[in-house]
């Protein structure tokens, strides 16, 4: 059950009185900032269609960051024992030998409560059944396929306070699943993984599951192809794939030295039909909110705009290093320090549908899935993948799947080679896209 407000309240009121009992005030050389996350997650293990196991953790930690005499200090625990003013002495020290740093903390004030009640109310039994529901939709694909899943519900409660009277007290609820699909058939095995996530309890995870239905679906032959250019389809998990690289050059950690994007601000570098969009504010993702973990207010940043570089996402740190103002990118991994990360990247659907871009494909491929993940990319944007699933197009039809074939290109070339964008967006982990239809694309078999 989700605590009542009043808890909330009381905690966070306690927490906003931390740094003055502690005597974290600010002086004329001195701020500070006191941090406290708490996550309660409850884990699901589906293995061939059955549940096999259940587990519930708890991580709680506490961090203190400081600036003395314009040098950032910074000190953690997960022990809930340790004082506020231990932490805040091993921080002091720690900012004798740390880096310069122009951070101003923000004055933000904001609590904010989940959304989606109907998630925050969710029980254990409850998350088995949305996993049962998940692999029952799969399974509709004939022959069925052998499904592995794991599904787990966090709760999140977040207090920052800081010493410019900032204080920030936040509770959050995600639904993540992880599926990995086998098949035989033929003596070959098909694999499908991918991953869902969502802050609000409504029918998406089933319609996530049709996507990868229709997948098995589609790969009921094996096909051949040779080794050539062709018009390619990019189903959005395969764009979220390739343009991982160059979500995290709009760092504002990397803008300024080795992003393939330094210096290229209000550049028309990618076809004029394309805007890119890291969106914070969307609360019924996993990856938004209302605030970062530094207590600044999400926004919603232009990556691109019709085909132009238009910003980059900053933390506070990063922001003075640009002698700009923070974007609500500052998020933490467990204790680490705050960094500049994305939060949900949406790129803007076109007008055609994927019936139609396999229609005008007089032969070629829409590749469904590619083998592993990776954020590196060549200086000139280069990429080479092997394909874990592909499904073969020949005079508008799809007559079977490939696998093992290698594609290759240039991610600013590909995003420059746009025959169309799909009408419908879907949700890849953190990024939504629709389908992209690319001219040419190399495949080797």
């Amino acid at each position: 059950m989700v605590a009542p407000m009043f808890a909330f309240k009381t905690y966070w009121w306690e927490a906003s009185s931390l740094i003055t009992e502690q005597n974290l005030s600010i002086t004329p050389s001195t701020s500070s900032e006191f941090w406290e996350h708490t996550t309660e997650t409850t884990r699901l293990g589906f293995k061939a269609n059955r549940l096999r196991w259940v587990q519930q953790q708890e991580f709680e930690g506490r961090a203190v960051r400081v600036i003395v005499n314009d040098r950032l200090g910074y000190a953690s625990t997960t022990d809930t024992d340790t004082a506020t003013k231990t932490l805040m002495g091993r921080a002091k020290r720690a900012a004798q030998h740390g880096r310069p740093a122009n951070i101003i903390f923000p004055s933000t004030q904001i609590e904010s409560l989940p959304l989606d009640l109907k998630l925050s109310a969710l029980t254990q039994a409850g998350l088995k059944e949305l996993g049962q529901e998940m692999i029952a939709v799969i399974r509709q694909a004939k022959p069925s396929p052998i499904v592995d899943l794991e599904i787990r519900r966090s709760r999140e409660y977040l207090t920052i306070q800081n010493s410019l009277g900032g204080v920030v007290f936040s509770t959050a609820n995600r639904l993540v699943a992880d599926i990995w699909v086998e098949r035989h058939l033929r003596g070959e095995a098909l694999v499908i993984f991918d991953t869902f996530k969502t802050s609000r309890l409504d029918n998406d995870h089933c319609r996530f599951a049709e996507q990868i239905r229709q997948s098995l679906e589609w790969a009921t032959r094996p096909a051949t192809i040779k080794s050539g250019y062709y018009p390619v389809i990019l189903s959005p998990r395969v764009v979220a794939t390739l343009m991982a690289p160059l979500i995290v050059a709009f760092s504002g950690g990397r803008a300024r030295s080795n992003s393939l994007l330094a210096n290229k601000q209000n550049h028309p570098l990618f076809d004029p039909r394309l805007t890119l969009v890291d969106d914070g504010t969307l609360r019924d993702r996993p990856a938004g909110g209302t605030t970062d973990h530094e207590g600044v207010p999400t926004q919603r940043t232009p990556l691109i705009h019709n085909g132009i570089v238009t910003n980059f996402y900053y933390d506070l740190r990063t922001a003075a290093q640009a002698n700009t103002h923070s974007t609500g990118n500052g998020w933490r991994e467990q204790l680490a320090p705050p960094r500049p990360h994305s939060t949900n990247i949406v790129l803007n659907s076109g007008d055609a549908s994927l019936q139609e871009m396999i229609a005008a494909t007089d032969d070629g491929l829409l590749i469904d899935q590619l083998m592993g993940t990776s954020s590196d990319l060549s200086s000139r944007g280069a990429f080479s993948r092997s394909i874990a699933l592909g499904h073969r197009i020949q005079h508008g039809q799809i007559t079977g799947y490939i696998k093992g074939a290698a594609l290759a290109g240039n991610l600013y070339e590909l995003l420059n080679n746009l025959l169309a964008l799909g009408n419908q967006s879907f949700w890849s982990g953190d990024v939504c896209t629709p389908y992209l239809h690319i001219a040419k694309l190399s495949i080797s078999s």
